[in-house]
Parts: C-alpha cells; sequence; structure tokens
C-alpha cells in the first residue's frame, strides 16, 4: 500500500528502476563492463611478482574507473528519458498534465536519481570489495572513490533531464546530444579541464603514497595551496549540478506556461 502523500514522481521513478526490460538490461551491461575490467586487470602474478616491481594491483582503480564511465553513462540515457516503464509518465508529462508544484516535481525526480544511485552502487559493491581484499589501499580512497563516482553522475543525469526538456518532440535529436555530450565531456577534461576529468582525478586519488604515519589522508592529497584533486573535483560536479538543477526549473517552468497557453 503506497501512502496517500508519497510524491507520485518518486513512485513511478522507483516502478520504472525494477520494471523497465531495458533499463535492467543497459544496468547488467554496465556491470559486465565492470566484471570484465576486475578480470582483466586481477594479478596475475604472485606476491614475489609484486614485491619486484614495487607496485600494488590497480585493480580496484580500473573498476572504479569502469564503474564512474558506465553510470555517467546510464545515467545520461534516463535524464533523457529513453527507458521507461511501460505507462510511467516522462518529466514533461508531470509538468504539464499534473496539479504537482514545479518544486514537488523536480523534488521527486532528485529523488528517484538517488535511489538510481543507491540500487547501482548497491549492484556494483561486489565487484568493488572483490577489487579492494586483492589490490589492498585505504578505506578513505575506496570512498571517496563512490563519492567521485555519485556526484559524476548526478551530473550527468540533470544534464540529460535538461536536453530531454529542451529537446520535447525530437527524440533521435536528444539521443544524438546526449552521446555527443558525453564523449565531448570526456575528451574536453582530459584534455583542457584534468580536475574535472572522472579518470584523470580517480587516477590521481589511487595515485597517492601514504604519509608517514603510514595512513592516507584523503584531504592532504592536494597541494599546500588548494584543496585536493578529488575534493576539487566534487565540488566543480556539486556546482554544475546546482547549476543544472535551475536551468532545469527555469525550463520546467516554460514547459509549464507553454502548456497552459
Amino acid at each position: 500500500m503506497i501512502p496517500a502523500r508519497t510524491n507520485p514522481v518518486i513512485v513511478g521513478a522507483a516502478r520504472g528502476l525494477t520494471g523497465s526490460a531495458q533499463a535492467i538490461s543497459t544496468c547488467l551491461g554496465g556491470l559486465a563492463l565492470q566484471a570484465a575490467a576486475l578480470y582483466l586487470w586481477w594479478p596475475k602474478g604472485g606476491v614475489p611478482q609484486a614485491l619486484i616491481a614495487e607496485e600494488g594491483p590497480v585493480t580496484l582503480l580500473a573498476v572504479c574507473i569502469t564503474l564512474g564511465a558506465t553510470f555517467a553513462y546510464l545515467s545520461l540515457r534516463a535524464g533523457v528519458e529513453e527507458f521507461l516503464l511501460p505507462g510511467q509518465r516522462p518529466l514533461g508529462e508531470w509538468l504539464a498534465g499534473s496539479t504537482l508544484g514545479i518544486g514537488a516535481v523536480l523534488g521527486g525526480y532528485l529523488a528517484g536519481h538517488l535511489l538510481h544511485t543507491v540500487l547501482v552502487l548497491g549492484l556494483s559493491t561486489p565487484l568493488l570489495l572483490a577489487a579492494f581484499a586483492v589490490a589492498g589501499g585505504a578505506w578513505a580512497v575506496l570512498l571517496w572513490s563512490i563519492v567521485i563516482v555519485a556526484a559524476h553522475g548526478a551530473f550527468y543525469r540533470l544534464a540529460g533531464a535538461c536536453v530531454r526538456l529542451a529537446i520535447v518532440s525530437r527524440d533521435q535529436d536528444a539521443v544524438v546530444a546526449t552521446r555527443v555530450l558525453i564523449v565531448g565531456m570526456y575528451v574536453v577534461t582530459a584534455v583542457l579541464a584534468p580536475s574535472a576529468s572522472h579518470p584523470l582525478v580517480t587516477f590521481g586519488l589511487f595515485a597517492a603514497r601514504p604519509g608517514p604515519e603510514g595512513d592516507l589522508d584523503p584531504f592532504r592529497l592536494g597541494s599546500a595551496d588548494g584543496l585536493p584533486p578529488h575534493v576539487e573535483f566534487v565540488l566543480l560536479y556539486a556546482l554544475g549540478s546546482g547549476l543544472l538543477v535551475v536551468a532545469l526549473a527555469v525550463l520546467a517552468a516554460r514547459a509549464r506556461r507553454r502548456t497552459s497557453l
């Protein structure tokens, strides 16, 4: 029994996560890529070889980078509404055909993305723990990697939603625009803005060396003149997500005005 006061946008999002065959298959595809990364970067040699090389396994790094890329892609597709549960109402219809306020609609939408994030990270947890068990390292690095993935995914989900509301009646244009967006962002950030590049920031986080006490403090990985790169990354994407929420609210208000004319 669903409580009467439950935001129907959240209910629809929860149903869509488990009721859409395409959403489930896409999520399983991301897990398959993460499992492939786990297998390919699983240490093939024994402990003596690792000691001679003086380098630890990069298994967890490979899985975290793959998780970030697959979750960003999945979030972007979910934002542009490429897969919906049969009968599930898209964001534009909630704005056009319901009495809910724009704040309630967008709040329910963001809560739905939070459920999506919990689901994806929950499914990926066994792979992350397996990689962590073989690669070792500090728990703080693993936790920061998960925070980075979550911030990264939220940005792309909101970007996809903005594209969806901006390109209302041209589905194929929206699909093409999102593919160009994610490829362009990965290339541009890697070349021009390394502090906003998920693979580079994650690599830097794992490449940091322990301090003199032997414990890795993630808050001291940056230079004395600025924030640590991974903290800067999270703040950058949090700011970007905040700006996208404002843009989404503007697009939502425009969509509601258009339908009320």
